[in-house]
């Protein structure tokens, strides 16, 4: 929101981020890359504090969350 207000211009994705937060949720999809975008564009949390969370993961494979 705030980049939105600053520039005059396009912020490309932020309504990408957001449709597709919304669908996973609709749909119990786990989408941990597009969680943590949208906790940093739309949320305003610290890029490095979610990159982090995300790097503390354990792997997995993308099918063992079906």
């Amino acid at each position: 929101e705030e980049a939105l207000k600053r520039l005059n211009q396009t912020v490309e994705g932020i309504h990408t981020v957001r449709a597709v937060q919304r669908l996973a949720m609709d749909r119990k999809i786990h989408t941990p890359i597009n969680n943590a975008v949208y906790r940093v564009v739309v949320e305003g949390y610290p890029p490095k504090d979610v990159a982090l969370e995300l790097l503390k993961r354990p792997p997995q494979s993308p099918f063992e969350m079906i």
